[in-house]
This record gives structure tokens, C-alpha cells and sequence, in this order.
């Protein structure tokens, strides 16, 4: 931009002088000789320098200096005159000159003073447009930027107004302990004062505030510095940051990590569960046997059912912790809300909750994992009776829409706010107490449903809530019960002629006495406790199938079938492994890449011996595949 000078002298000789010595060393100067002459052309254009004679015809270069303080004008003003005493020069200054030179003068004395004029002006500008620079900043922070004298609010940009719930304007002036928690407001003003003291550092604390226009808290880092005092006023900068959904993404984190944790602890505890009660379920097979008197028979199936319980209390644990994949087979839905209802309502024995059941006979099966889906029930059901409080209805209802297995679950209880209904399926949403739920049962529940092709939706009014679960019906599958669907003994293939020889591999002594029993009715059985045993019973033996557990000490069951690879490769074909946990990274891999058939603990004698003599007879047939290659 273009530097302007108005040079104001009433003697013609000396006036060209300037304007020609000006004009080459580069400046544009216009040259006037009176006060009115000035001051009309000060009206036109802005000049950023004016120097002037302070003695002029028609009145005084004081006059100018006047005239710009008057109109608010930055022009610097310089000073020119013959008669220099103090009082003149003390005047000048006072009436707004920036510098004066007394004649005769060098040029280049004048020149330097219009120069630092100049200098004056580009640092003036630079100011404002760092100040400028400044305040968007600070007015356009997604932070909360504020000034206090003592806990009185100066200045507060828009993202701290928004933050509090007030208008700009009406938080000016106002004192920011009346916006604190009431419990965190002594504690405010007590870390201010601790700023107010000498070679005080800036604070960092977490405080609560209450936004007024919602009465929402909001949970704030505030940063505090001193600021030089005016007036012995204590004058402080702040800003305030929202760490609401930092803290909270932060206890996800810390209550995702729990879930991890709990995830191994149930993996550890379900395999030795299992294998504690692949003997009970064994035995009871075998005792319904003995022809036994009905009174017995009646506890041991009381038994039976207790065990296959617990057995699916460990698959449901092993579910929810994402440690057991998804077993995808026909579903009879009816059977799955029934055994839902029936465990869930064993837990509100002695309320007077009444549940309903409306289910259509004629379903079709869902292609599905039982287990997974048992969980969906079980888990809304159970929300519905809690938000019955003890007292109301619960109706369970099936039907076909088209091509769709329909389940709806509703209760008579007082229904979920409207502000909350679209949260319910977000990860960790609870509307119970802390303490009182991890917010991911119904997260749980709408990916399962999800990744079976399905749809899950709900809605309520003050009379209840209705749970809504659309799934695909599998056309191809017969409509036929999960009960009987299971193996059983009358249709497991029959043992070959000849007693064969097995090699079993157990280092639970109970399971390992069990199966021995078992598997001697039918074949020559050999017991190794351990990888190792079973490697040194191979040297002097030839078996014709090995039944082994994959957890054991020492050389486990996949150690033991990659040192058979290397020295019977035969025996890979021959292998079937028991196990009460199949969730581990190691033992998954391992299953998937030999393609080792697999039984899980705890199993069903009818269950074990189909597919041991499956494997008999599959390894007798020429040209068979291979197993574990």
C-alpha cells in the first residue's frame, strides 16, 4: 500500500524544496500552504503523515494535530518550526504530535523522523491485525475462553457461553462460582487465591458446572494462569474444556478391559466345569442302563437335567464373553422363548408377574445358533420383569409373516422414556443404577440379531414396552423339535466285528476311569496320562484310534499330534480330540487348520460313541479322505 505524506508550509521556496527532495527518495507527497487547505484535503484522502510548519497564515499547525484527535484519525503528525522552546514543543506533544524538527533542519533529519513515523504506523497495523488474529481465535475455540477479576467474568468468548448455557451478553459481569456445582465452589475459589500469590504456576483441575438453560452438569478441565493486576485487582485467564465424552469413552475403556478380563476368567473356569461334568452326565448315561427301579430313574433324570443346566449355563457364559463361535443350525423359536421364559422366571420365583404364552404351532425353524438366540430372550425378558417391580404381565408371542419368524415380548410396566428409546441398543447405555448393569445386555442382543439376517426394534407408550424380533425362516429345514434333532444311542452307528484297540489320552483321572469304562464294552482300551505317556505307548504298540483331551501337562494334544506327524504320519488320520474349552487363539488355529475332529466336554456317551465309530469306519474304507492332513 501506498505511504502518503501531506506536507503543510506556507513558504513556497522551501515547500517545493520538500516535495521534490520527498518525491525522490520515493514517497507520495501533496503540498498545501494553509490550515484550511490542509484540512479540506485531509477530508478527501487519508494521509498517513502529516508534517507541518506550526506557524501558518490562516492559524496553526496545532490546529491539525487537533482536527486528527478530534476525528479519531491515526495520521502521525510531525512538527516544524523556527521558534523551538520548550513550551512549543511541550504543547505540540500534548495536543498529539509525534515528533517535531526545528529549523533549519537537514533533510535527513526530517526524512528519519517521517521514517520512524512510518515504522510507528506498519507496528500499529501489524498490532491490530495480531489482536484481530487474536480474538477469532479465541472467539472461534471449541474451548471456553474467559478473563475474571477476582471470580467476576470480564470477558468470555462464545464457546464459554455455550458451554454454561448462557447468552454472551448476560455472562459478562457475572460471578462463574454462581455456574459451579455447589460441593466444587469453595474449592474454586480457593485454588484462585493460590494463584494470587507470587511465582504462582497455572493450574489444571477438573471442576463440575451447571449449565442454566438445561440443568445438565457439565464436567470441565479448567486451566488457570495469573494475569498482572491492575488497580491491586486480582485478574486471572481460563479455559474450560468439555471432558464429558472423554470420561465416559474413558470408562468404556476401563469397563471394556474388565469385560476382557472377565472374558479369560470364564474361558478357565467353563473348561474345568466341563470336565467336571463330562462324568456326571456320562455316568447317568450309563446308570439309565441298569433297568434300575422308576423312583430312581426319576432322580437320576432330575440329575440329567441339573447337569445339561449347568452345561448350558457354561455355553451361555462362554457366549456372552465372545470366547465360543456361533454354532449355526436349525432353531424351533418356540422351544428356545419357552426354555428362555422357564430359566429367567426361576430367577423372580415369588412375584406375581404373570407370563403369557401365544406361540404359533405350526412355526417354521430359524436358521440360527440356539444358544445366541436363547440369549436375546432370556436377556429381554429378564429387563421386563425388572421393570415390572413384581407386579404385571408378560406376553410372549410367535407367529410367520411372510417369509419371516415374528417374536414379540411385552410387558405391562411403565414403559421407557421417550427422551432414551433411541439409546437403548448403543454399547454400555444403562438406565439402571451404577453398580447395576454394564449397559451391554441389549447391545448384545441387537448384533446378534443383526449378524442373523434379522431385525430387532422396540417401542412403548405408558401402559408397557414391546420388543419386536423379525427373522428369516429357513424354508429347507424340516419342522421338527432341537430334541430331536440330538444324537441318541438308537441311531448311532454300530461297532465293526472284532474288538479294536484305543488309545486314550486324559489326565483327568475321573473323565479317563469314565471313558475307560465306556469305550471298554466295545474295545481294548490303553490309558496315557499325558502327550508323553501316549508317545511311549505308540513305540511299542499299534493302535487303531486315539482318543485324546487337548489341556493336559506336559506335552499337550497339540504337541502330541505334531510329533506324531513327524513320526507316524498315520496317526493323524486317526485322532479324535475331547476338550471343555475350544476359545483359545492356539487351540481354534489348531482345530481349523488340521480339520482333527472334535468333541466337546461335556459330552453324551450316544454322542462320543457315534463318532468313534464313525471314525472306525470311515478310516477301513478305501480311498477314504484324510483327517488332520
Amino acid at each position: 500500500m501506498e505511504k502518503k505524506i501531506l506536507l503543510v508550509e506556507d513558504d513556497k521556496n522551501m515547500l517545493n524544496s520538500l516535495l521534490l527532495l520527498f518525491k525522490h527518495s520515493g514517497f507520495f507527497v501533496t503540498g498545501v500552504s494553509s490550515v484550511k487547505e490542509a484540512l479540506n484535503k485531509m477530508q478527501e484522502v487519508r494521509y498517513d503523515v502529516v508534517v507541518t510548519d506550526l506557524v501558518l497564515p490562516d492559524g496553526e499547525g496545532f490546529d491539525i494535530m487537533v482536527y486528527c484527535k478530534e476525528n479519531g484519525l491515526e495520521t502521525k503528525v510531525i512538527a516544524m518550526t523556527g521558534y523551538a522552546t520548550l513550551d512549543s514543543v511541550v504543547t505540540a506533544l500534548r495536543k498529539g504530535a509525534y515528533d517535531y524538527v526545528v529549523k533549519p533542519f537537514d533533510f535527513d533529519i526530517l526524512k528519519h523522523a517521517v521514517e520512524k513515523a512510518f515504522e510507528a504506523i506498519d507496528l500499529r497495523n501489524n498490532a491490530l491485525k495480531l489482536k484481530e488474529r487474536y480474538a477469532e481465535l479465541v472467539e472461534y475455540l471449541d474451548d471456553g475462553f474467559f478473563v475474571l477479576e477476582g471470580t467476576k467474568l470480564l470477558y468470555a468468548n462464545e464457546a464459554m457461553a455455550r458451554h454454561l448455557g448462557v447468552p454472551k451478553k448476560s455472562l459478562i459481569g457475572t460471578n462463574i462460582t454462581d455456574y459451579l456445582e455447589p460441593d466444587h465452589k469453595k474449592s474454586f475459589e480457593s485454588k484462585l487465591k493460590g494463584l494470587s500469590s507470587p511465582h504462582s504456576r497455572p493450574l489444571l483441575e477438573e471442576f463440575t458446572f451447571v449449565k442454566r438453560d438445561s440443568g445438565e452438569r457439565l464436567i470441565a478441565e479448567v486451566k488457570l494462569s495469573s494475569s498482572p493486576s491492575e488497580g491491586g485487582k486480582n485478574k486471572f485467564i481460563g479455559l474450560i474444556r468439555d471432558i464429558g465424552e472423554r470420561k465416559k469413552l474413558w470408562e468404556q475403556l476401563v469397563r471394556a478391559e474388565k469385560l476382557a478380563l472377565m472374558g479369560e476368567m470364564v474361558a478357565g473356569i467353563a473348561h474345568e466345569l466341563n470336565n467336571k461334568l463330562t462324568p456326571i452326565l456320562a455316568y447317568v448315561d450309563l446308570l439309565t442302563k441298569e433297568g434300575l427301579p422308576e423312583h430312581l430313574e426319576k432322580k437320576l433324570g432330575i440329575i440329567l437335567n441339573a447337569a445339561l443346566g449347568a452345561k448350558g449355563i457354561v455355553e451361555s457364559l462362554l457366549l456372552f464373553s465372545r470366547q465360543e463361535k456361533p454354532k449355526i443350525g436349525p432353531c424351533d423359536i418356540n422351544e428356545l422363548l419357552e426354555a428362555s421364559k422357564d430359566l429367567v422366571s426361576a430367577s423372580f420365583r415369588g412375584s406375581n408377574v404373570e407370563v403369557i404364552t401365544e406361540f404359533d404351532p405350526d412355526l417354521p425353524l430359524v436358521k440360527g445358533d440356539p444358544l445366541q438366540l436363547e440369549q436375546v430372550f432370556s436377556n429381554i425378558i429378564k429387563n421386563a420383569f425388572e421393570a415390572l417391580g413384581g407386579n404385571g404381565k408378560i406376553i410372549l408371542r410367535s407367529t410367520q409373516i411372510g417369509d419371516d419368524v415374528v417374536v414379540t415380548i411385552e410387558d405391562t410396566g411403565p414403559g421407557i422414556p421417550s427422551n432414551i428409546i433411541s439409546k437403548i441398543f448403543e454399547p454400555f447405555f444403562s438406565t439402571k443404577g451404577r453398580g447395576r448393569g454394564t449397559g451391554l445386555g441389549l447391545s448384545l442382543c441387537y448384533g446378534i440379531i443383526k449378524e442373523h439376517g434379522g431385525d430387532i426394534s422396540v417401542c412403548c407408550n405408558n401402559q408397557g414396552t414391546r420388543f419386536s424380533i423379525m427373522l428369516p425362516a429357513e424354508k429347507r429345514f424340516i419342522h421338527k423339535s432341537l430334541a430331536e434333532t440330538r444324537p441318541n444311542s438308537e441311531n448311532a452307528p454300530r461297532s465293526m466285528l472284532g474288538k479294536k484297540r484305543i488309545l486314550l489320552v486324559e489326565d483327568e483321572p475321573e473323565i479317563a476311569a469314565l471313558l475307560t469304562e465306556i469305550l471298554g464294552q466295545k474295545f481294548d482300551v490303553s490309558w496315557a496320562r499325558n502327550g508323553d505317556e501316549a508317545l511311549r505307548s505308540i513305540e511299542s504298540n499299534v493302535f487303531d484310534l486315539i482318543v485324546s483331551d487337548i489341556r493336559m501337562p506336559g506335552l499337550d494334544g497339540i504337541a502330541l499330534y505334531q510329533q506324531l506327524r513327524e513320526m507316524d504320519p498315520s496317526y493323524c488320520k486317526k485322532i479324535v480330540y475331547t476338550t471343555g474349552i475350544t476359545c483359545d487363539d492356539r487351540t481354534r488355529k489348531f482345530l481349523d487348520e488340521s480339520g482333527v475332529e472334535c468333541v466337546r466336554k461335556p459330552f453324551r456317551i450316544a454322542e462320543l460313541m457315534g463318532i468313534l465309530e464313525k471314525k472306525l469306519l470311515y478310516s477301513k474304507q478305501p480311498n477314504g479322505c484324510s483327517f488332520g492332513i
